[in-house]
């Protein structure tokens, strides 16, 4: 592992860790205004040796690369890669797979891409399948989640967060629950506004049983 302080720039160059099956890579570098610029990338059949140097319990399969770079004056974070079987305390996920990609990550992100997994288990709830679309023009994402709960009941979320001059917005446009029927969906969009300080909010409104 070699650092480098020059310039106002720190970075991690050629880490190579290996615990058990587990193999982390990294070539990251931070400039002087605090971006990083890379990539990491994290293989293993069995991240329990991993989570317990962190003194966490966990187990299933990794395969995750991220790469960071400086883009239009934001942070650009891409995800993409896979898990199997995972447990980690009173969550269990049979599958997961993501491939997105995330500008301004820390601030009011525009988010690009999927996010898909099967099995997921947690304190009870069982949700077999679950998708999420994201679509984005860089001031606007739009978000789809789609989630297929056990006893055949599906739950549609659609949403927009939004980058403002001096703040952001979200909207709920979709939230509907079916069960070979309606069970409940939003009357009408609801939001949420922070602009120049201010708070504004809408109200949720939902409708129960299709009435």
């Amino acid at each position: 592992i070699a650092a480098d302080l020059t310039g106002g720039t720190m970075g991690v160059d050629a880490l190579d860790l290996r615990v058990g099956p587990s193999v982390m890579t990294a070539d990251l570098s931070r400039d002087a205004d605090g971006f990083l610029s890379g990539d990491a990338r994290l293989r293993t059949t069995d991240i329990s040796g991993l989570a317990a140097l962190a003194l966490a319990e966990a187990a299933g399969a990794v395969d995750l690369t991220l790469a960071l770079a400086s883009a239009a004056g934001g942070q650009r974070v891409t995800a993409r890669g896979g898990i199997a079987a995972i447990a980690a305390g009173p969550v269990t996920i049979d599958t997961g797979d993501v491939n997105l990609t995330i500008d301004n990550a820390m601030g009011v992100p525009a988010i690009g891409g999927t996010l898909d997994f099967a099995g997921l288990s947690a304190r009870g709830v069982t949700v077999e399948t679950g998708a999420l679309s994201a679509e984005t023009d860089q001031t606007a994402t739009r978000l789809r989640l789609t989630r297929l709960i056990a006893g055949g009941t599906t739950i549609d979320t659609a949403g927009t967060l939004t980058r403002l001059a001096d703040g952001f917005s979200a909207s709920l446009e979709q939230f509907d629950i079916a069960n070979g029927r309606e069970i409940a969906a939003l009357d009408q969009p609801a939001f949420l506004r922070i602009s120049g300080g201010k708070l504004g909010l809408a109200t949720l409104a939902m409708r129960i049983g299709g009435t």
